[in-house]
């Protein structure tokens, strides 16, 4: 199976003084392919929201709803770059 992702990445790493900072560090697209008995070996999650979000407009603070709230070091996902914090933007080009 392959997914293709384009994220906007922070690799991962914070610094104190630009976790709030407004800009994506890189953008890139990675193509995880994995085996039909593994995971990606990450967790994704959406914002938390009291009522639904009916329009959601882009920032270069956060790109997007869904971003990677844990990436398994040495996993599939981890291999391709991917790291907690990452935001998913896109997947299989749609």
């Amino acid at each position: 199976m392959k997914t293709a992702a384009v994220l906007g990445s922070n690799n991962g790493r914070y610094l104190l003084d630009s976790f709030y900072s407004d800009c994506i560090i890189e953008e890139k697209t990675v193509v995880l392919q994995k085996n039909d008995n593994e995971g990606f070996g990450f967790v994704l999650r959406g914002a938390k929201a009291d009522t639904p979000i009916e329009e959601f407009t882009p920032t270069p603070a956060f790109p997007a709803l869904q971003y990677l709230e844990s990436v398994d070091e040495g996993g599939v996902a981890w291999q391709t770059g991917l790291r907690t914090g990452d935001f998913l933007i896109e997947v299989g080009q749609s």
